[in-house]
């Protein structure tokens, strides 16, 4: 061989060399299959605590290179980003974060494990024969550690539904009232059996949600029946003040001094007002309020504070509501007792009777009086309604055949459709009570009658009177009145001229031959009934 084709023999063999030995340092082979599993794919805990999953490995199978041999078992070797794996060396493993996850967020915990394997390699009459080396495979696996804290309070309101919590929520006694948690992050749903719930409202229990009856009051507004919701190093409070309404009803009238309270007149106004317990709650802060009442009263227009009775006796609740917030719908009530004017009798007036000399007649100024005495009637009118005589016999038979209800210059029409007149409350001790803003005149007059009862001119006579006595209230129907009592106003007459008088439990008498006392109304029309 010559010397030119020696090199190129050479050239030719060097590459092949330089491969082969390139295969034999560095090439031992690799560990295939190696899968990393969790138990979860995402832990939710609470803020300032430690979270947990498990990671298994399934190690697959060696592939050394040729001339490379397996020697001995896997060997394991655990890491995570976030948090410690324990053990390392084994083919299970079980994470635990850090307790220094304090702010709530969503975090990525990758656990990853290296497999490796021993190999060794089999090249007798080769300087690289027995050489140990490792082969190994790795894998991964996030975790999403869910770090949650509460966010913020929101009560169930029924009407607007879930609302924030203001900075102190006002609740009416024994109302039950839901609380709701919120998690920042929103998106994630606490774990489970948390939040924990308490505080000194009494609430209990545990999870997003929790119902509340606030059954004590607060003794003031810095009381705070507080509900208290706790997730890991979280809390959110909701503080509550517990109060309750006092309704009042109180008449606009004070000329009554021994009133009942509990009772009120027809027609009576009352002021419809209210406090707190404890006091010092504003209505914005209760939530608003208004009147209703169930029966016997309406409203006074133009306001609603204020209302008066009706017409017709009998009990009426008088109801105050709340209209927003919490505690809307709840209410508190008070009833009275509405009275109407059930007698009327007179009064005389200076204990005198009245009498024109040389007539049969007799008669009284009175007061009309009513009772109850403990209510106010300010807002009644009342009056005399026409009606025949049921008795017209003897020397009064040719009396006037009909009653007309009486008029008098000082008596004050309150309403003005006539003749409805006002009462007021006379404080006089023979009196005490509502009588009639005026005065009334009652008796009979009628000159003797020589034709028909000589020698003495006066004869044996009876006229009676079942006179209704009305009332109605000012700001009712004028036209629509109810009956008080039927009066009884009577009349009787002797042979010798005696007149006896009487009305409402007052009675006069006075002989033909009295002298005069009076005067007699103006231009008397005998027969004459006064």
């Amino acid at each position: 061989m010559n010397k030119k084709n020696m090199v190129c023999i050479v050239w030719v063999l060097l590459p092949v060399l330089s491969a082969f030995g390139a295969r034999v340092a560095h090439a031992q082979g690799s560990v295939s299959g190696v899968i990393v599993t969790t138990d979860v794919s995402s832990v939710t805990i609470p803020v300032g605590s430690t979270a947990s999953y498990k990671a298994s490995v399934t190690t697959g199978s060696p592939q050394p290179d040729k001339e490379w041999q397996v020697i001995g078992s896997a060997t394991y070797l655990w890491s995570a980003s976030l948090g410690t794996p324990s053990p390392t060396d084994t083919s299970e493993t079980t994470v635990t974060t850090s307790p220094l996850l304090l702010n709530s967020n969503n975090y990525t915990s990758t656990v990853s494990c290296t497999v490796s394997y021993q190999v060794q390699k089999s090249d007798p009459g080769q300087a690289d024969d027995g050489q140990v080396a490792t082969i190994v495979g790795t894998d991964s696996k996030p975790v999403v550690i869910n770090v949650v804290a509460i966010g913020s309070l929101q009560y169930n309101d029924p009407i607007n539904g879930w609302t924030n919590v203001p900075e102190t929520l006002y609740v009416l006694q024994g109302t039950t009232v839901s609380f709701r948690a919120l998690a920042i992050p929103s998106s994630d749903a606490f774990p489970s059996g948390l939040p924990t719930w308490g505080g000194a409202s009494g609430a209990s229990g545990t999870g997003a949600t929790t119902t509340v009856t606030f059954s004590t009051l607060s003794t003031g507004t810095s009381d705070s029946k507080a509900v208290v919701a706790t997730c890991g190093t979280s809390t959110a409070t909701a503080d509550v003040v517990v109060f309750d309404l006092v309704p009042h009803a109180n008449s606009t009238d004070t000329s009554v001094p021994n009133h009942n309270y509990s009772h009120i007149g027809v027609g009576e106004i009352l002021d419809l007002t209210y406090t707190t317990i404890p006091s010092g709650i504003s209505a914005d802060q209760i939530g608003h309020v208004q009147w209703s009442l169930d029966r016997g009263g309406v409203m006074m227009p133009n306001t609603t504070t204020q209302f008066y009775a009706g017409q017709t006796g009998g009990g009426v609740n008088i109801t105050l509501q709340i209209v927003t917030g919490p505690s809307v719908n709840a209410s508190r009530s008070l009833t009275k007792l509405i009275v109407a004017p059930n007698l009327a009798y007179q009064v005389i007036q200076y204990n005198k009777t009245y009498h024109n000399n040389g007539t049969a007649s007799a008669g009284f100024l009175g007061y009309y009086c009513l009772k109850p005495s403990d209510v106010s009637f300010k807002q009644v009118g009342v009056r005399e309604i026409d009606c025949q005589p049921t008795i017209a016999s003897g020397f009064l038979s040719t009396i006037k055949d009909y009653h007309m209800g009486k008029r008098n210059a000082t008596r004050e029409p309150i309403l003005t459709i006539s003749p409805w007149y006002g009462l007021r409350f006379d404080p006089i001790s023979y009196i005490n009570t509502w009588r009639l803003n005026g005065i009334d005149q009652s008796g009979f007059q009628k000159p003797p009658d020589m034709t028909n009862y000589a020698p003495s001119g006066y004869g044996i006579g009876k006229v009676t009177y079942q006179i209704p006595f009305n009332f109605t209230v000012t700001n009712g129907d004028a036209n629509n009145s109810s009956l008080i009592q039927s009066v009884l106003e009577t009349g009787t007459t002797d042979q010798s001229g005696t007149m006896t008088a009487s009305k409402g439990g007052v009675s006069v008498s006075a002989q033909a031959a009295d002298q005069y006392v009076g005067p007699f109304p103006p231009n008397p029309d005998p027969p004459y009934l006064w």
